[in-house]
Order: C-alpha cells, then structure tokens, then sequence
C-alpha cells in the first residue's frame, strides 16, 4: 500500500478525471474497496499505456540453451536417453538427478500460482535480487519475458537489448539466476498453473518492480 501510495503522489497521473480522484479517496480511507480499486487501476493502467510510447517486439521461442543461458538461469526438462543416462534405474523407474541446482541459504518454499490468460505484452518487469526462483509449467504452456540485469546510476534494471521470450512446454521449467528479470507467466489457454519455488518470504520481502518506458509485445 505504501508503494501504491508513493506512485500516486509523483505526479506521473496528473488531470486525473473527478470520479478517479473521489475513488482514489475511498480507497485509501476503507471505504467501497473493490469499487474504488477497479476504477484506480483502470485508469491507471490506461495511462501507463499512453506513457510507455515506444515498442519492443520480441520473437517468442521454444525453451533451448541457446535462447535461456546459463546467464539467465537453469532449464528443467525430461532428458532424452541419447544426452544422457540415468543417474538411477530400474524396471520400474528412472531417475534423472543434477538436472538443476538451486544455492537457498533460508528455507525453501514451493507454491502453487494459477495465471489467467491475457494479451502478451507488459510495460513492467519484476526481480527477485536475493533468491534463485523456480519456475515449472504443470497442466500447460506458457510464455514470458526474460532479461538480465543492467546497472543504471548504482540500480539495477533490466536490460531491454537482450531481452527473451520463452515459451516454456508443459512438463518443462526454469530456475532463474538471483535478479533475473523477467514478469509472471502468460498461459496459453484459459488459465494455466505453475509451480513456484524461491527463498520464504520472497513474495513479501524480495519483490522489485520496475515501470519501463517501453512495452514489450511478444510475438509468436
């Protein structure tokens, strides 16, 4: 609340309509929550729209080495027999271990996120700077944008000019590196879940959302 509070104070929104400043009101005093925070965001949103000018189209592409680097972080995938043999075997299963590996110094956390579908563009980016992130497509595919880290006056931003988009398989995933740059998965279908795995507590204390000047289409 603190942030959203920030944000509204810059003067980014100016001539904000009567009913949006009425509504802001309420929505900071308790009152109408759900009314007041739809109409925020809405005309928020819009106007982000028109502030975020330029565009930058990016190719999505399948999972591979070649498009997600060790620079960025880990794949997670089912190997094939030919790339390698089982760490362990039997006539009842195989075990494929090493497959990724993730340094938490705290306690690990697993959740469960569904996401909804919606058009494939944003003009925010979020980082997790302290924590490796899991990230594994469970009941279908998704997409999203992936950059690495660029400092900009002693902050870190995500760097635009080497910008990805993954299309993660169902069955598949990725373990980001700490502070990798990337926004919450887009399903390819109604609505879609994902398993989430980071240090405890990184939802709250480890959140990092950047506003870009440019909105990112992806492309298929």
């Amino acid at each position: 609340m603190k942030t959203r509070k920030k944000r509204l104070r810059t003067g980014k929104f100016l001539n904000l309509s009567v009913e949006f400043v009425r509504l802001m009101h309420l929505f900071y005093h308790g009152d109408h929550y759900n009314q007041a925070r739809t109409v925020i965001f809405k005309e928020v949103k819009t106007r982000k729209h028109a502030m975020a000018a330029t565009i930058t189209n990016v190719k999505v592409q399948y999972l591979s080495p070649n498009v997600f680097g060790s620079s960025l972080g880990q794949i997670i995938y089912t190997p094939k027999e030919s790339e390698r043999e089982p760490t362990l075997q039997s006539d009842s299963f195989k075990f494929y271990g090493g497959i990724a590996l993730m340094n938490i110094k705290n306690v690990f956390e697993l959740g469960i996120c569904t996401f909804n579908q919606r058009e494939l563009e944003t003009d925010q980016l979020e980082q997790h700077a302290l924590t490796q992130e899991l990230l594994f497509a469970i009941d279908g595919d998704f997409i999203m944008p992936v950059a690495p880290i660029i400092q900009k006056s002693g902050e870190s931003w995500p760097d635009l000019d080497h910008l990805v988009a993954i299309r993660v398989r169902m069955g598949e995933g990725v373990v980001f590196n700490d502070g990798i740059w990337h926004w919450a998965p887009f399903p390819l279908k109604k609505s879609s879940s994902v398993i989430v795995g980071f240090e405890k507590d990184t939802a709250d204390k480890d959140l990092v959302i950047r506003d870009l000047d440019s909105r990112i289409v992806m492309e298929q």
